[in-house]
C-alpha cells in the first residue's frame, strides 16, 4: 500500500535511529505528516498479443500520512496514525478494462517503539488497510499490514537493522525481509544501504536537503470490473530511481520536488485464471511535489 509506505520502513527507521543514541547528525527530523502528489509520463503498453494491442497509460497518484504519539516513557513510545491514498489510471485502446480507474488505500498504522535495552532500538508496526476501488465492497477489500524491526548502534555515526515487512509494495501479498546499514559519515551526509530503499541525503544549507533514493513503488487493489462476476485484483509492480530537493518553507514546513524513472512496470488483472490485462510498460519519467511536517 503505496499511502503508508514511508511508515512502514522509512519514516519511522530514521525516528527509532534518533531514539537509540545521542544525535551526532544535522539532519531534520524524520516527517510525521506529509501530502505528495505523483505523476508519471504516459507510455505504451507491451500486450504480448492481447486482444487491443497498442495500448497505452496514464499514472497518477497521491498520499497524505499523518502520526503522532499516544503515550511515551523513557523507554516506549505508542503512536497512532493514519494514511490515505488515490490512484488513478487512464487506458487507451484497452476496452476489456475501460477508460480508468480510480483506486484508493486507506490505513490506520500502530506503532510500537522500544529503547529500553542498551544499544538495542525494537520497532513494530501493524496498520488495518483496505485498498480497492470500493465499486463493490468485499473481505477481499481489506488487509492487516504489518513490519518489524531490530537495530542496534554500533558507533555513534553507524547503525545495522534486520527484520521483516509484509505489505504490497512489490505488487502482491508478499512478506519479505527489510534491513541494512545507516551511516552518517559527516553530520550534514546520511548513505542509507536499506532493503528496499537504498537512499543518499545531503542538507546542503540549514534550509535545503538534497536526496537520491530507489524504491519499490507497486500495489495491489480489489477492483470490480464491470462484466465480471467476481472482483479482481489489479496488481502493479514499478520501481522509481529519483533524485530531488526539500526546501523548509518555515519552521517545520517543507516543500519538496522530485524527478525520476520509473522503470520494470508490470500491469496484471485476472479474472478466476483468465487475464485481463497482463501488460509490461515501457519505462517513463515521473515527477513529485510534497508538503511535509518534520
Amino acid at each position: 500500500m503505496k499511502c503508508c509506505s514511508m511508515a512502514l520502513v522509512g519514516g519511522w527507521l530514521v525516528v527509532t535511529l534518533s531514539y537509540a543514541t545521542e544525535p551526532v547528525s544535522d539532519m531534520p527530523d524524520d516527517p510525521v505528516a506529509y501530502v505528495t502528489t505523483t505523476y508519471d509520463g504516459e507510455t505504451d503498453l507491451d500486450l504480448d498479443g492481447m486482444a487491443g494491442s497498442g495500448g497505452r497509460v496514464r499514472f497518477w497518484e497521491s498520499e497524505a500520512y499523518v502520526s503522532a504519539p499516544l503515550a511515551t516513557n523513557a523507554e516506549w513510545v505508542v503512536a497512532l496514525g493514519g494514511s490515505l491514498s488515490w490512484t488513478r489510471l487512464e487506458f487507451e485502446n484497452l476496452p476489456e478494462i475501460g477508460d480508468s480507474l480510480d483506486l484508493y488505500g486507506i490505513g490506520v498504522p500502530l506503532d510500537l517503539l522500544h529503547t529500553g535495552i542498551e544499544r538495542w532500538t525494537l520497532w513494530a508496526q501493524v496498520m488495518p488497510a483496505a485498498m480497492s476501488d470500493f465499486r463493490h465492497v468485499t473481505a477481499d477489500d481489506y488487509r492487516v499490514l504489518a513490519s518489524g524491526l531490530a537495530l542496534y548502534q554500533y558507533s555513534p555515526r553507524l547503525q545495522v537493522a534486520a527484520g521483516a515487512a509484509y505489505n504490497r509494495e512489490f505488487g502482491r501479498d508478499l512478506l519479505y525481509p527489510v534491513g541494512g546499514v545507516q551511516w552518517d559519515p559527516g553530520a550534514r551526509l546520511r548513505v542509507s544501504l536499506m532493503i528496499p530503499r537504498p537512499a543518499i541525503t545531503y542538507l546542503a544549507t540549514d534550509r535545503l536537503l538534497l536526496f537520491a533514493e530507489a524504491r519499490p513503488a507497486g500495489s495491489m487493489w480489489n477492483i470490480h470490473v464491470p462484466g465480471e462476476d467476481a472482483d479482481s485484483d489489479l496488481k502493479l509492480e514499478t520501481w522509481r530511481l529519483g533524485a530531488g530537493a526539500e526546501y523548509r518553507l518555515a519552521g517545520a514546513c517543507w516543500i519538496s520536488l522530485a524527478a525520476g524513472a520509473d522503470i520494470m512496470r508490470h500491469y496484471e488483472l485476472h479474472s478466476g485464471d483468465d487475464p485481463i490485462l497482463d501488460a509490461d510498460a515501457e519505462d517513463t519519467w515521473f515527477a513529485r511535489l510534497g508538503f511535509a511536517v518534520r
